[in-house]
């Protein structure tokens, strides 16, 4: 066990962005805003699943969560084309939407490749400024979502092939990428979308409730316990919990590990809230320069590992980017000789590596996010390989070595040994060394306590507390960064204090609030957060969207928590009766606001 307290430096108090209450969104921040649906189906009629579509500002977020696509194990085209119409072979839906009337990999309805995995499962979450969800839904023919049987090689046709037509990309794979069949199509209509994911809530008795996805571990709700519960998080994968209690006991269930507690202890102050890293491994990622333009993270989720990218200052932009997982774990001068090849222990060719992943879009400020599940390889795999491995973003498209044959170079028709070693993506503009959070894969979280105290266990390092500095207010809630190297601290009267690599972001902590603040949601980039208040209020920083609030609602009981949606683009609301309040895209997958409670709700947590 761990128990250290140390004084941190506390950055600034002012607040930088606001929204809260009935407040209006400030022309900066970004609000959710208008919403598209596709259910997308086979030729055969069978429905696979949604294709959502949410304006998030200027940007557009687009979620796909698709089941039996074939050929598994395989990456699939997926774009909007120019009808909306789904019939036959689906070639009713026309071409690529193309209102620009540019070439393939700059269509405004081309989009990053689906990964399917062994099952046929695609889930993938992108950001893209290419379009607004209003031009979709204005488009005079309407528009649809096409999923290919095939790669999509963006266009990316080195000029050492050549066709009948010259060197280069011909007219063909200038419309179409070559990504082959039409296996699903969907057409775009303002619907919202289909709830997914889901969420815990935890009684001050220690009673769990499930909804949605959350599935149940167990609880402490038939025991006796010396004092309250006063908080739930997550594992990384969200197969299991933690509750914490107001003497620092830990309690835990499914892969919860326990590491240590602080219920044997003389606290200073009553713990107020529990985090947990989000991710079982990292890799910061830098430029030729050496200076950190983002982050890559993986968490095992039971046989899947979800990848999240977040990068910024990618160029070219308004561009795709190839991005892959590289042999060795070094990132020096221009990444070519330190990180080696693509990481590929089947020896397999480009587009089967191992290592292969869906491109990344950056959009005109040079941001890519993305967020996406695969089952090519396993968190333990990448720890685990000799002399470790890195992830690179290319300066390029990547092709997936889809080169048909109707091209050839002095080796022959088809795909060269470059393009089957590389993918022709390009320059390597960014680099980072795959590393386990908290340097272990074990188990990790921290504790809070009112006084601004900080406890650390397990793999969660500790970074600073508040607990040696005079706080105005209590603090209330504890909130992780993505990398699981810092944290924030909220405490009721709206500040906040960061501590590692947390950034401060602003706060509401000069802000005459109407009531005091009860949590902290920390965003999936980890360049903002959201502050919920006890009379449904929401205050958002940084990069965290404003999707609404419950401050001018006459509530039945005071909220206690909140959670992000998977995108972090909505959330949810927790009152202490169990009412649960959903904003953006964080559907409503139910409550126990109509359920006679033993015990309050105290807070609440989502599911990965």
């Amino acid at each position: 066990m761990r128990v250290r307290r140390r004084l941190a430096v506390v950055l600034g108090a002012t607040a930088l962005s606001v929204t809260g209450g009935t407040l209006p969104a400030p022309a900066h921040a970004d609000v959710a805003g208008a919403t598209a649906t596709a259910a997308v189906r086979t030729q055969a009629g069978e429905v696979i699943g949604q294709v959502s579509f949410q304006q998030v500002g200027a940007k557009v977020s687009v979620r796909a969560v698709l089941r039996g696509l074939a050929p598994a194990d395989d990456f699939h085209g997926f774009h909007i084309h120019a009808n909306g119409a789904c019939d036959g072979d689906f070639t009713s839906a026309g071409g690529h939407w193309n209102p620009g009337g540019t070439t393939h990999g700059d269509h405004q309805g081309d989009l990053p490749v689906l990964y399917a995995n062994a099952d046929g499962v695609a889930r993938a979450n992108v950001m893209v400024d290419t379009f607004t969800v209003d031009q979709l839904l204005a488009d005079p023919g309407g528009v649809a979502v096409i999923v290919h049987a095939g790669r999509d090689n963006y266009a990316n046709i080195p000029a050492r092939y050549t066709t009948e037509s010259g060197a280069g990309p011909d007219a063909a794979t200038l419309a179409t990428g070559d990504a082959g069949g039409r296996f699903a199509c969907g057409v775009i209509s303002a619907n919202t979308p289909a709830p997914v994911g889901g969420y815990w809530m935890a009684a001050a008795d220690g009673g769990v409730f499930t909804h949605g996805d959350a599935a149940f571990h167990g609880s402490q709700g038939g025991r006796r316990l010396n004092q309250p519960v006063v908080g739930v998080a997550a594992t990384p994968g969200g197969s299991g919990y933690y509750l914490a209690a107001r003497d620092g006991g830990v309690f835990t269930h499914g892969d919860a590990a326990f590491a240590g507690s602080a219920g044997s202890l003389r606290l200073n102050a009553p713990v107020v809230g529990i985090a947990t890293p989000p991710a079982h491994a990292r890799a910061a990622i830098q430029n030729q320069a050496g200076s950190q333009i983002g982050h890559v993270t993986f968490t095992q989720v039971g046989q899947r590992v979800r990848v999240r990218a977040h990068v910024t200052g990618l160029e070219p932009r308004s561009e795709f980017h190839g991005f892959h997982i590289h042999t060795n774990g070094s990132c020096t001068g221009d990444f070519v000789a330190s990180a080696g090849g693509h990481w590929n222990p089947a020896g397999a060719p480009h587009g089967d590596h191992a290592g292969d992943l869906p491109v990344l879009y950056a959009d005109a400020a040079g941001v890519a996010r993305a967020d996406y599940t695969t089952d090519a390889f396993s968190v333990a795999q990448l720890l685990s390989d000799d002399g470790g491995v890195s992830v690179i973003v290319h300066g390029g498209r990547d092709n997936y070595a889809n080169i048909p044959s109707r091209y050839s170079t002095t080796a022959g028709p088809g795909p060269d040994a470059a393009t089957l070693a590389t993918g022709d993506a390009g320059a390597r503009v960014g680099c980072g060394v795959v590393a386990p959070v908290g340097g272990t894969t074990g188990a990790g979280y921290w504790l809070a306590a009112a006084d601004g105290g900080v406890f650390a266990y397990g793999d969660a390092p500790f970074a600073g507390s508040a607990g040696a500095i005079k706080l105005n207010a209590p603090v209330v809630g504890i909130a992780s960064t993505p990398s699981g190297n810092g944290y924030w601290l909220v405490a009721s009267d709206g500040g906040v204090f960061s501590y590692g690599d947390a950034r401060f972001h602003g706060s509401a902590g000069s802000l005459k609030l109407n009531q005091p603040i009860v949590a902290i949601l920390a965003t999936p980039t980890g360049d903002g957060y959201v502050l919920v208040a006890r009379d449904g209020g929401v205050f958002t920083y940084g990069d965290a969207t404003f999707a609404g609030s419950a401050g001018a609602i006459r509530l039945n009981q005071p909220i206690v928590g909140g959670a992000l949606s998977e995108t972090g683009h909505g959330y949810w609301l927790f009152a202490s009766d169990g009412g649960v309040f959903s904003y953006g895209d964080a559907g409503f997958r139910g409550s126990q606001g109509a359920t006679r409670l033993n015990s309050p709700v105290i807070a609440g947590a989502a599911a990965a």
